[in-house]
This record gives C-alpha cells, structure tokens and sequence, in this order.
C-alpha cells in the first residue's frame, strides 16, 4: 500500500478521530501480508495521487473515486498502476515511516 506522508496531517473529523485513524494505521503496518510505502511530502510525483486504488495481480486493479469502484483489466492501463506503484522506491523505511506516524498522533494530544 501506498500512502502519502501528507495524509497524517489532513484532518478528518477532528483529533479525537485522527487519533484513532493513526493507531489503527500503527497496528495495521504490523501485519505481515501488509507492504506499506509512505510517499514523502518531499517526493516530486508523476502523477496525481488523488484515486486510491487496490492491485491484485497483473489482470485486475480496483480504483476508488469520490463516487465509484471500476475495475481496470486492460493491460495497457494495469501497465500505468504498476507505475506508479512503483513510485514506492522513493518511500521511506517502515521505520521510518513508524516515526512520522507516532509524530503526527503526538501533534493531535
């Protein structure tokens, strides 16, 4: 899973509900099927990063929008997914990432 470092700041709901969404990302990062790769503020993107969106396999990705679910099946654009999951390498360690969540719920006490 990809995750912008910036959506430990964006807030939904209020402390009380940030707080909340922050322990529960903390324990979901300790799962061992979960791959997690925060994308720094910091990193320049090559696409927007505003869909969230699930990959299978290289036959189905699943993409989420404000107000819909689709499925993309055609290779040549699970070929655009698998790009810019692949923006992950410029992620930072699961460590460090551990840090910059505990940080953001330290902001919200």
């Amino acid at each position: 899973m990809l995750l912008a470092e910036q959506a430990l700041y964006t807030n939904f709901g209020g402390p009380e509900v940030m707080k909340g969404q922050l322990d529960r990302l903390m324990t979901a990062m300790r799962l061992p099927r979960l791959s997690l790769g925060p994308i720094p503020r910091s990193a320049r993107l090559a696409i927007w990063p505003g869909n969230s969106f699930s990959m299978f396999d290289d036959k189905l990705v699943l993409v989420e929008t404000y107000s819909a679910e689709f499925s993309v099946t055609q290779p040549r654009e699970i070929e655009l997914y698998t790009k810019d999951r692949a923006g992950g390498t410029l992620a930072f360690p699961p460590t460090a990432w551990s840090d910059f969540v505990d940080f953001s719920k330290r902001q919200r006490v």
